[in-house]
């Protein structure tokens, strides 16, 4: 080991040294703090159990209290510490902006499909249609969705396979594949629109938009919970 260490501080392996940022520093304290004063309060309480077997103990009660006092820290320490390291899992910052995004998309086919069924007719009511709608042909929105509908097929197994055991891609993967999701429903919905009516038709399509959806936030949630652990990945 002090070979090693050695090796890696001369010149030759680095010439400058490394150095964690302020913003790693700060994600790094709640689980150092939370460690330091589970060691600490390990220390104390080992201190206890010394004075609780001595024969010459002058006041028992006092030990004792310091001792259920040490193990009442300690296991509040350990809590934190598991509660920090599931607050900092790989890409979960990542999974619940894509997941947002996501609920957010699923919201407006639902509400589409509501209208649709209502109404017998799709309304241009949506602040986000009002942006695209009548800009394209229908051939235009086809492309475009069928172009999304591609880069998300591409990317939805290596996201699969991140999410099981490759902790290090998962959050590039997540942001990747999630831009692809709001412009998919924009111009699939634009579709709809531009459809002669036809309600089985366009129902059709919006139930299926749903169910990709519905499938790609429960494989999200299952990344988020997983964070590339190799060891659980039932789920994925």
């Amino acid at each position: 080991v002090d070979s090693l260490c050695q090796y890696a501080l001369s010149p030759e392996f680095s010439q400058i040294p490394a150095r964690i940022s302020e913003s790693g520093r700060c994600a790094q304290q709640p689980i150092i703090n939370a460690a330091r004063t589970m060691l600490d309060a390990g220390c104390q309480l080992i201190q206890a159990v010394k004075v609780l077997i001595s024969t010459n103990i002058k006041d028992p009660q006092q030990a004792w209290q310091q001792f259920s006092s040490n193990s009442k820290l300690i296991s509040e320490s350990i809590k934190r510490l598991a509660t920090s390291i599931k607050e900092n899992a790989p890409a979960k910052q990542e999974c619940d902006q894509a997941i947002n995004i996501l609920e957010k998309c699923l919201k407006l086919v639902e509400n589409s499909l509501i209208s649709l069924a209502m109404n017998q007719q799709l309304p241009i009511n949506d602040e986000l249609l009002m942006n695209t709608a009548n800009n394209k042909s229908l051939l235009g929105y086809q492309e475009q969705a069928s172009s999304c509908a591609s880069q998300i097929m591409e990317l939805i197994d290596q996201l699969r396979i991140a999410g099981k055991c490759e902790a290090d891609k998962l959050g590039h993967l997540v942001t990747e594949i999630s831009q692809y999701f709001e412009p998919l429903v924009l111009n699939i919905v634009g579709c709809v629109l531009k459809l002669d009516f036809n309600i089985q038709k366009q129902t059709l399509i919006l139930e299926q938009t749903k169910t990709v959806l519905e499938s790609s936030l429960q494989l999200l949630i299952a990344s988020k919970e997983n964070a590339g652990n190799p060891k659980n990945h039932s789920s994925l």
